[in-house]
């Protein structure tokens, strides 16, 4: 098993010198101590809750027209995107030793949703490993069953 809090050190630290000539800065976000949820769905797609900061912190520095609030913009802006999840439709599970380790509120019955159905943990890898198989073998078709 990889050292898993020097492997999340290095991630904090990849995103803070990513983020140290810009103005929206995301790392204090993303690690803030008391996020119980992940920031994304799967690698590389944020959830809304993240784009929205991105936005807000966006909103925030920039210089609009006279007669242009923007705290009243992102009032505006919030009000609608608050249900916006652009993509959020399909997950990568948290691997439930990864979840126990962080002590994320994530079980191996934790669903996820993935090709517009619900499963577990381990659904989504035996699906993804016959997904794999079936690509080495030319696509011939390979069914990898759970252990009972």
């Amino acid at each position: 098993m990889p050292n898993l809090d020097h492997l999340y050190d290095l991630d904090k630290m990849r995103y803070e010198r990513r983020e140290q000539n810009t103005d929206v800065k995301m790392s204090s976000y993303l690690f803030a101590s008391d996020r119980h949820d992940s920031a994304f769905w799967t690698y590389n797609h944020p959830k809304g809750e993240f784009l929205r900061e991105i936005l807000r912190q966006l909103i925030a520095l920039a210089r609009f027209p006279d007669g242009i609030d923007n705290a009243v913009l992102w009032e505006v802006v919030e009000s609608y995107s608050h249900e916006w999840d652009p993509l959020g439709t399909w997950q990568a599970p948290i691997d439930p030793v990864v979840a126990a380790h962080f002590k994320l509120p994530v079980g191996a019955d934790t669903l996820y949703l993935y090709k517009g159905k619900q499963v577990t943990h381990r659904e989504w890898v035996i699906d993804y490993l016959n997904y794999d198989f079936e690509k080495m073998c030319d696509g011939t078709p390979v069914k990898i069953q759970s252990p009972q």
